[in-house]
C-alpha cells in the first residue's frame, strides 16, 4: 500500500517486512521563527487588565469567597509589567 511517497521496508517480525513511509524529510526545514516576546507579553498584560476591569464592574455578582480573582488579575498585571520592562531591553524583541 503506497500512498505516492517514498517507502522503506522494515522488519516487523522475523521474516516479515512492512511498508513504512520514509522518515527522511524531502525538503529542507524552514528557518525558525523569531518570536516577538515584547508584543506577546504586552498583549497578555492587556488581557489581564481587561479581566480586572470586568471583575471590578461585575465583581459584586461573585460570591464573597471568589473575590480573590481580582488579586490574581493584579498579580498578572504586575508580572506583565515586569516582563515588558525585561523584554524592552532584551535581544528577543524585533
Amino acid at each position: 500500500m503506497r500512498a505516492g511517497g517514498r517507502h522503506v521496508n522494515v522488519m516487523t517480525r522475523p521474516g516479515r517486512l512492512a511498508d513504512v513511509p520514509d522518515p527522511r524529510p524531502r525538503h529542507s526545514s524552514p528557518p525558525p521563527l523569531r518570536p516577538n516576546a515584547l508584543l506577546t507579553v504586552a498583549i497578555i498584560t492587556l488581557l489581564w487588565i481587561v479581566a480586572l476591569v470586568v471583575l471590578l464592574v461585575f465583581g459584586h455578582l461573585l460570591p464573597v469567597d471568589d473575590r480573590w480573582w481580582r488579586w490574581v488579575c493584579v498579580a498578572g498585571i504586575a508580572l506583565g509589567l515586569i516582563g515588558i520592562g525585561y523584554f524592552a531591553r532584551s535581544p528577543f524583541r524585533r
